[in-house]
C-alpha cells in the first residue's frame, strides 16, 4: 500500500509539474502578444526603409522604380518566387507585416557592397543612378515626398565575403573623412569598411535626420572568416553608438548557431531561407520592441 502511495505522489508531482511548465508556456506566448500589440499601436502606419543587399531583395519590391523611388530600378534581386517562395517570407515584409508599418522603399541590390566595386552604398561613388543611402524616401509613388520614420541597414555581406579591409573605428579621422564648406558634405574617398560604413550612416543621418535607424550586424556562417566577422562587428557596433542608432544582433542570435546546413539557409550557407527570415525578422522585432515599449 506504502508502496502505490508513493508512485501516486511521484505520478501527482509530475503531472503538476508538467501544469506549471504548460502556464508558463501560456504565460509567456501571451506576454508576446500584448508586447506585439503595444508595439502595433506605435508604429502603426509608420514609414519603413530598407538598404541592404541580396539578403534583402525580392523582384518587383527592391527594384520598385515606379511605386517607391525612381532610382531603384537598376538594383539587382536574388530572391524570388522560386528560391523563397513568397514576399511575405522575407525578413523585411515580415517586420513591416507584423508591426502594421508602411513599407516605403527597398533599396537593396544584390552583389551591393559598402565599399569597392559594385552598387556602392556608402562612397562618394553614385554607380551612375544616385547614391543609395539617400534614396531611402518615396520620390515618385502615392506617398512621394515621404521620408522614411524607420530605416533598417543591413550592408557588408559582400565585404565580408570579399575580405575587404575592415579597419576599425578607432582609426576613423572623422575630420578629414567627413568635410563641410556649411552648405554642404564632401567625403573622402573610404579605404576600408570602418571608413565605408562611416560615411554611409553620415549620409542616411544627414538626408532623413528624423529617422531611427536599425543596424545589423553580421551573422556567421561557414564562407566567413570568424575573425574577419569579429572585426565588422565592432566597428558596426562603434558606429551605432557614435551615430546614436540602434543595433540588431544577428550575430549572437539562434541563426548563427547552424552556419553549415540547410536549416537556415538555402543551400549557398549565406542567404537565409523561409525560417533563416523568420529568425530575422524576430531579432528585428525584438529591438523595436526594446526602443519603443520602455
Amino acid at each position: 500500500m506504502k508502496k502505490k502511495e508513493k508512485i501516486i505522489k511521484i505520478l501527482f508531482v509530475i503531472v503538476l509539474i508538467l501544469i506549471i511548465l504548460e502556464c508558463a508556456v501560456l504565460t509567456n506566448a501571451i506576454y508576446k502578444k500584448i508586447q506585439l500589440k503595444r508595439l502595433q499601436d506605435i508604429l502603426e502606419g509608420k514609414n519603413f526603409s530598407v538598404l541592404g543587399d541580396s539578403l534583402s531583395t525580392y523582384k518587383r519590391y527592391s527594384d520598385d522604380y515606379i511605386n517607391a523611388n525612381d532610382t531603384i530600378g537598376y538594383n539587382k534581386n536574388f530572391y524570388n518566387d522560386f528560391n523563397i517562395i513568397n514576399v511575405n517570407y522575407t525578413w523585411w515584409k515580415q517586420v513591416a507585416d507584423k508591426t502594421n508599418m508602411n513599407l516605403l522603399v527597398n533599396n537593396s541590390s544584390s552583389g551591393s557592397k559598402v565599399v569597392g566595386e559594385g552598387f556602392v552604398s556608402g562612397s562618394n561613388y553614385d554607380e551612375g543612378i544616385g547614391i543609395r543611402s539617400q534614396n531611402l524616401h518615396d520620390n515618385i509613388g502615392e506617398n512621394s515626398g515621404t521620408n522614411p520614420d524607420i530605416i533598417a541597414v543591413y550592408m557588408g555581406t559582400n565585404d565580408l565575403e570579399a575580405s575587404f579591409t575592415a579597419g576599425s573605428y578607432e582609426t576613423i579621422d572623422f575630420n578629414t573623412l567627413i568635410a563641410t564648406d556649411g552648405v554642404q558634405y564632401f567625403y573622402k574617398e573610404p579605404s576600408n569598411f570602418a571608413e565605408g560604413y562611416a560615411i554611409m550612416l553620415h549620409k542616411i543621418k544627414t538626408a532623413y535626420p528624423n529617422a531611427d535607424v536599425f543596424l545589423m550586424n553580421m551573422m556567421l556562417g561557414s564562407v566567413y572568416d570568424t575573425e574577419m566577422v569579429i572585426k565588422y562587428n565592432d566597428i558596426i557596433t562603434k558606429l551605432a553608438d557614435h551615430y546614436n542608432m540602434n543595433l540588431v544582433d544577428l550575430y549572437n542570435s539562434k541563426i548563427s548557431e547552424e552556419t553549415t546546413n540547410e536549416k537556415y539557409f538555402i543551400g549557398d550557407n549565406i542567404h537565409p531561407n523561409k525560417e533563416g527570415m523568420k529568425i530575422i525578422s524576430n531579432a528585428v522585432i525584438k529591438v523595436l520592441e526594446d526602443k519603443y515599449l520602455k
